[in-house]
């Protein structure tokens, strides 16, 4: 017994020592963090008074507020510099942020429960410095003072009624698909005058009552958004001039579209794309739209080598401007030096671009991978080049081995899409993880692809695409230590829910894709393994696998929530059995490979929307519906072509899919 005690002792004295060095270790750290706050906040010669004050046991514990809620960086973001007057102005913006019991205010709470936390603030705030706490007020607090013009009053009652519910003038910008967040994002550096440049724009969109002025009308007619707009003219108070100067290169007075407006789309390159390279120009988007199109085209309006050579080859302008997104005022020179990379100086594929499709690598394949690059895009392309191929042209061991396991070009170009300037490094390490020095695939590729479990590496890269990291948390969760599937990939195997099929659905997930999986067992599956409600009732009415893969596609971390609000409306709502009451019109495998295939995150939307157009509540036909039973029968014998009618129906599905999502 004496052993035994001594033993326990030991272990406790051990787990008490232990418990000491993290302790130590995060003082440590919290005291580093405070330091490098106060060098950034307060100027060298005030630095010693802010120190003195961050120390006393009142300035410690708001410093460590801060850092337990991890805003400490935005708060020396906004005050960096302030100089005299860092202790009032952190005092000032630290009761704003935090109560006297250390809680966030409300107006913290109301914001990110919108959408928006510190880190967007600080953006706005950047330039605010020793009037942080006026520009915060300005921008967040409701209330009163004697000068409400200059601090209360403003963007935050512009946003939030008193209960912090979104006002007119937040759902008006929410229903054009503008979220706060986004706002945040083109107010970023306004500083105090944040107020005057959001009214400023907000007024030449909207009118009092939250109507489209001509300016929106005019862009929505040309498909273009306001989250488009947005990202060009985000930071800066000059928003308001800098759009107005692209709508006038754009449109004329009458919204007819201009000469070079005109040219552009004759191109296939819309504002969407032009949008996207020029990503936060702000007061400079004009002069780089302008260089941009010069670019582009000539005098005349014909495209140049530095268009007809991408697109000859097989660049779609959506891939190639969302791999150089963000480029802004250097579009131009990114562009002619990514050119020169890619082509010599009879416009031919260097080989930076040859090798790839040699080894039957699509353009779109590559594009797709260099997503994100932006200004770096030139030795992103040459870094994974190199990992690919060597001095020769020839396959390297990683993409080799990846050859011989039968995966091909587009599989692996799934998993990478939008790596940008990590594809090299993430490329090898994905390599590492799937094969062994000998090129043999590890436990992690063959537990996928034995027989009994089927994953094809098309599947495994669709379900871990953007998510190449994952592979090793996706395997550990799918198997035990002896390679065999946990509950997790078993139930769903056991009910013919395939690999195949689940990729289809989790397709997108990336690096969530374990929790994702996760959340769609347990709705399919009680903690015995057996089919809940939700799988039970989809199946008793006829639904195969195929077909709920199909309507649930691409649906990704979503997949639970989107399966159990379509059997709200499929069962609860019974709108499922409007639609097969319709025998000659519907049947499933019409309503989930065509009709509903796809809409993603708008499959319930949608659904209900072809229920509506078609049904009313207790399943009468509607007049839309007559009408078209009408218009499509045969006065002469009687009969109905039904699938006229169904092409309709797809047709109007296909708008569906299109419309905005509902917040």
């Amino acid at each position: 017994m004496t052993i035994k005690k001594r033993k326990r002792d030991d272990v406790l004295d051990i787990e008490y020592k232990e418990n000491v060095e993290i302790k130590r270790l995060r003082l440590d750290e919290i005291d580093e963090a405070k330091s490098r706050f106060a060098q950034s906040v307060a100027t060298k010669l005030h630095l010693p008074e802010f120190n003195n004050f961050l120390n006393t046991p009142e300035g410690s514990d708001m410093f460590n507020v801060l850092y337990r809620n991890q805003v400490h960086c935005n708060m020396s973001s906004i005050l960096g510099g302030v100089g005299t007057k860092a202790k009032q102005c952190f005092e000032d913006l630290y009761n704003l942020w935090f109560d006297e019991n250390e809680e966030k205010t409300k107006y913290l709470q109301t914001l990110e429960n919108n959408g928006v936390n510190l880190s967007t603030i600080s953006s706005i705030l950047s330039k605010a410095r020793a009037k942080a706490k006026q520009a915060f007020e300005d921008i967040i607090l409701n209330g009163a003072r004697a000068k409400a013009k200059q601090s209360f009053k403003v963007i935050y009652n512009l946003w939030f009624d008193n209960e912090g519910n979104p006002t007119q003038c937040l759902q008006t910008l929410e229903k054009h698909e503008v979220s706060l967040s986004t706002i945040s994002s083109f107010l970023g550096g306004t500083g105090a005058k944040a107020k005057q440049a959001f009214e400023a724009l907000y007024y030449l969109w909207f009118d009092n009552e939250g109507n489209s002025t001509k300016y929106l009308q005019t862009l929505e007619k040309n498909g273009v958004n306001l989250s488009n707009i947005s990202g060009i003219l985000s930071g800066g108070t000059e928003a308001k001039q800098a759009f107005e100067e692209l709508y006038k290169l754009w449109f004329d007075e009458k919204g007819e579209k201009t000469q070079y407006l005109q040219i552009l789309e004759d191109n296939r390159v819309n504002l969407s794309n032009i949008s996207s390279i020029l990503h936060r120009t702000g007061a400079k988007a004009k002069q780089a739209f302008e260089e941009l199109y010069k670019l582009w085209f000539d005098s005349e309006g014909n495209p140049t080598k530095y268009l007809t050579d991408f697109t000859n080859v097989g660049f779609k302008i959506s891939s190639l401007t969302g791999s150089l997104r963000g480029i802004g005022a250097n579009a131009c020179s990114v562009l002619k030096e990514f050119h020169k990379v890619c082509f010599d100086d009879e416009g031919n594929k260097t080989k930076y671009l040859e090798d790839f499709t040699k080894a039957c690598f699509k353009i779109s394949n590559l594009s797709g991978i260099l997503g994100g690059a932006g200004a770096n895009i030139c030795s992103a392309l040459k870094k994974f080049h190199k990992v690919c191929f060597d001095k020769n042209g020839n396959k390297t061991k990683y993409l080799e081995d990846f050859t011989k396991a039968d995966f091909e070009m587009h599989h692996l170009s799934s998993v990478f899409c939008g790596s940008g300037t990590k594809a090299a490094s993430i490329f090898k390490k994905f390599h590492s993880i799937c094969f062994d020095d000998e090129g043999n695939p590890t436990k992690y590729l063959k537990d996928f692809t034995k027989l009994k479990i089927c994953f094809r590496p098309s599947d495994l890269c669709s379900i871990l695409s953007h998510g190449a990291d994952s592979l090793e948390e996706f395997h550990d969760f799918c198997f035990d230590n002896a390679g065999k599937p946990k509950k997790y990939l078993r139930d769903f195997i056991k009910v013919e829910f395939t690999p195949k099929l689940l990729s289809r659905v989790l397709h997108g997930a990336g690096g969530n894709i374990c929790s994702a999986l996760k959340e769609f067992h347990k709705v399919c599956f009680d903690k015995n393994g057996n089919k809940t409600k939700y799988l039970e009732d989809f199946m008793n009415s006829g639904f195969k696998m195929s077909n709920l893969s199909y309507i649930l596609l691409l649906t990704g971390t979503n997949a639970a929530s989107i399966l159990q609000e379509f059997h709200a409306l499929c069962f609860q709502k019974e709108y499922l059995s409007h639609f097969l009451a319709e025998k000659e019109l519907f049947d499933l495998d019409k309503f989930s490979n065509k009709l509903l295939n796809g809409a993603g995150l708008k499959t319930c939307s949608s659904f209900k929307k072809l229920h509506d157009l078609c049904f009313d509540e207790t399943g009468a036909r509607t007049e839309y519906l007559n009408s078209l039973i009408e218009e499509y029968t045969n006065v002469g014998d009687g009969t109905v072509d039904f699938n006229q009618i169904f092409n309709s129906l797809d047709e109007e599905c296909k708008r569906f899919k299109k419309d905005p999502a509902v917040s």
